[in-house]
């Protein structure tokens, strides 16, 4: 199983930044990251040229004004001299999408944190962007995150990319007491299925045994070290959208986060997002939504398209 060592934490100075800080470091907990980095990117327009001269005069920059403000900010909300783990800072100047982007490749990471705010316009295509593209896991902490953790819903195809997100699930599960780990696949009756001269409630259920049968094929290669894994076989009635199932069912179950493996079935869809994943993405969750990447294929795929 690929470990999580290096985490880079995207601050903004706003109030959801505190959100973030604190659950980085819960994660830290479940899931034992050595390393975190605590990133902002100054666009160039951020600070007019005035208030520039005026920090020159008093023998500072701004980049080392907002690197004592975000130490001040993560200290506010977490002991860093009793972490476990490294804590760094960086101010970076530029786009915020292609510095993450190449600060992330830079430091190696096997994870970016971003925030979500409740009312930001635009904010979802930024988070939309930055998830396809990056090369390592992703997880989006909503403002409304809870800091504990007992229930986890993990959306699974049957692909390596769910076994990569339920194994991940279940590293979790083993930090956390009485933890319950959700399976949910989603499934539907193929278009065309009276020419097999049943109905749709029998073919239904043919599709239903169908994915059983595969659920346990694929739940036979997973080490559950212990932890109880419950199925939620789906059946999509009303070709309602994937996404909106998911985070139906994780409001019904209560779930602290839903985990998603990124499908790789083609030489680009390991760097370039699948589209469920994408609209999970862009879904308002209250929970955080954990992306699973397998980093050294996406930073592989990234060489070769350098290549080119």
């Amino acid at each position: 199983m690929e470990s999580i060592d290096k985490a880079i934490v995207c601050l903004d100075f706003t109030e959801t930044d505190f959100k973030l800080i604190a659950y980085a470091d819960f994660f830290t907990h479940l899931i034992h990251i050595k390393e975190i980095t605590f990133l902002h990117v100054l666009k160039k327009n951020d600070l007019p040229d005035e208030m520039n001269t005026i920090f020159q005069t008093e023998g500072q920059s701004f980049n080392d004004f907002l690197l004592q403000k975000m130490r001040e900010n993560v200290e506010k909300t977490i002991k860093t001299d009793e972490a476990e783990y490294d804590v760094k800072y960086v101010v970076l100047e530029g786009s915020p999408l292609e510095k993450i982007m190449k600060f992330s490749r830079s430091k190696n990471a096997d994870l970016v944190m971003v925030g979500r705010k409740k009312i930001t316009e635009g904010s979802g295509v930024i988070l939309t962007r930055i998830a396809r593209r990056i090369h390592c896991s992703i997880m989006i902490v909503p403002e409304e995150a809870e800091l504990f953790l007992d229930d986890i819903l993990v959306c699974a195809d049957f692909s390596e990319w769910s076994q990569k997100a339920l194994n991940k699930a279940v590293e979790m599960a083993t930090s956390t007491e009485n933890p319950a780990v959700y399976c949910q696949h989603i499934f539907e009756v193929p278009t065309g299925y009276h020419a097999a001269g049943k109905s749709f409630a029998e073919f239904a259920q043919i599709m239903k045994k169908h994915a059983l049968k595969r659920y346990n094929d694929f739940i036979s290669s997973i080490d559950k070290k212990n932890i109880t894994i419950a199925p939620i076989l789906t059946l999509n009635k009303k070709k309602q959208s994937s996404s909106s199932i998911i985070q139906d069912t994780a409001a019904s179950l209560g779930a602290n986060i839903v985990i998603v493996g990124s499908k790789g079935r083609t030489f680009a869809s390991s760097i370039f997002l699948g589209s469920f994943a994408e609209k999970l993405v862009r879904q308002e969750m209250n929970m955080p939504l954990m992306i699973v990447k397998g980093k050294d294929e996406t930073m592989g795929v990234i060489k070769a398209l350098q290549m080119i």
